[in-house]
């Protein structure tokens, strides 16, 4: 039978057994983050003192989010402010500024809320970013399954919300290694009454949002019908519980995805992808889909992943061999058959060089930078001065090709090579990192211990989305 009541102190501690200091708690003020900024600082006052925190850096940080979508936000915001100042946490408020969407308002503002919040935590002087706790709760799962479901939703959606969300943070204007910041929900498993509860026993108040009533959004019209699903046995405990078990077969997914990917598939360095082809058609199709999302993903340079019917369609053609190239979510997937070079055929896929430009930038010394999200360039203080980083083209590659026989046997796609990150002083080619290993003369400068002045990798967070690499002990 399931707990009813407020939540004591035992429970608590379970609930935040994944949690480490520093944290943050985002509250907006609700039943729901209030009775989790209450938990929390209860929690904490038994963890004992935090050591090693920089000056000004407080062990919990509550941040609440004022979206300026309504008059009363600022005066919310600044009563959890309150709240947080007599539990002896510190605050901070964040404000979404600029235009404000008319449609899909929900969505962009959530958007903008994660955006924020990432922004304001990895600009923090920590070794590792805080985690972030959010106060998601068993009925905001239900109806989150509930959405997915209306919306055809595969097993990915149908799990609903992860009790771990990582995100990536890239500081874009002084760009710096990205940093990984974990979204933490943990009373995903209690009911919304189970907080009021909480808050009514210890005799703390909290804030009444009206968008809650208004008939306009998918949410509150489900909360609206929540008599008649409980009726029909689509109860708030039942729909997690689904999720929960769903998630468990998307964990096994992701599983077999990432054993195909790290026998299937080459990364080349981030130069261009190659999938076995025979090893991808023997995969169940749910595994050559995930498989074949996550590698455009990442050779892409999107920012998002091309939809999971598009992959569906693609992967029709692909076993059909309607054409031997396709194009999606920024990428060339080519069919290339096996030769004298490749014993086996290959799907190649790597980023489209044509339909949008790749960006050009400027890079000083002792600075880096990401570059069409698929690398990180840096140049060494100790260059004299700043270079400049565009795409190679093919113009360049076929250059390189007439210069440096290496290049020829490489195997690398054209297009793929047109593609890649190269290193300018004025018009003079210092670097082309991706190829410096064929070719050792596209090293670049050395300082004199004799490393690159010049660094590049393919961007962490993608090798990750391809090969599955991301743990527990990234966040």
């Amino acid at each position: 039978m399931a707990a009813t009541g407020p939540i004591g102190s035992a429970e608590r501690d379970l609930l935040l057994a994944r949690v480490r200091l520093p944290v943050a708690v985002a509250v907006s003020g609700g039943a729901d983050s209030t009775a989790l900024m209450h938990l929390v600082a209860g929690w904490a006052a038994i963890q004992g003192r935090l050591e090693g925190l920089p000056d000004g850096v407080a062990p919990i940080l509550v941040i609440t989010v004022d979206h300026g979508l309504r008059p009363e936000a600022a005066a919310e915001a600044a009563w959890v402010a309150g709240e947080a100042r007599r539990l002896g946490l510190a605050h901070v408020t964040l404000r979404w500024r600029g235009q404000k969407p008319r449609t899909a308002i929900q969505e962009t503002a959530r958007a903008a809320r994660y955006a924020l919040i990432c922004e304001h935590i990895g600009r923090e002087p920590l070794p590792k970013p805080r985690q972030v706790l959010l106060a998601h709760h068993q009925d905001d799962q239900a109806e989150t399954v509930l959405m997915r479901l209306a919306r055809g939703s595969g097993v990915d959606g149908l799990s609903g919300m992860r009790e771990v969300e990582v995100r990536t943070w890239v500081h874009l204007k002084h760009p710096v290694e990205e940093r990984l910041i974990a979204f933490v929900r943990p009373l995903l498993s209690v009911p919304k009454a189970r907080l009021e509860a909480t808050l009514q026993a210890i005799g703390a108040g909290w804030l009444r949002d009206p968008s809650n009533a208004d008939q306009r959004y998918e949410r509150v019209r489900l909360r609206a019908a929540v008599r008649e699903r409980e009726a029909l046995g689509l109860t708030a405990e039942m729909l997690g519980l689904t999720a929960e078990r769903i998630g468990s077969a998307r964990a096994a997914l992701e599983r077999a995805h990432q054993e195909l990917a790290r026998t299937a598939v080459d990364l080349h360095d981030g130069a261009w992808a190659s999938i076995d082809r025979q090893m991808l058609q023997r995969a169940p199709q749910e595994i050559a889909l995930r498989l074949l999302q996550a590698t455009i993903g990442a050779f892409g340079g999107q920012r998002e992943p091309p939809s999971r019917l598009q992959m569906e369609r693609l992967l029709e053609r692909i076993v059909a061999r309607t054409t031997t190239a396709f194009t999606l979510g920024g990428a060339v997937v080519e069919d290339i058959k096996s030769s004298k070079r490749r014993e086996r055929p290959i799907l190649a896929i790597y980023r489209e060089p044509g339909r949008r430009p790749l960006p050009k930038a400027t890079l000083r010394p002792g600075h880096g930078l990401f570059w069409d999200r698929r690398f990180y360039i840096s140049l060494s203080p100790g260059y004299e001065h700043p270079v400049r980083v565009e795409a190679l083209g093919q113009t360049g590659f076929a250059r390189l090709k007439r210069a440096h026989r290496s290049l020829r046997e490489l195997g690398i796609p054209a297009a793929a090579a047109a593609a890649l990150p190269a290193i300018w002083a004025g018009d003079r080619l210092l670097v082309v990192p991706c190829l410096s290993a064929a070719e050792p003369g596209l090293l670049g400068p050395v300082a004199e211990d004799g490393e690159p002045m010049v660094g590049a990798s393919f961007a962490p967070q993608h090798i990750r989305a391809v090969l599955g690499r991301l743990g527990e002990d990234d966040i």
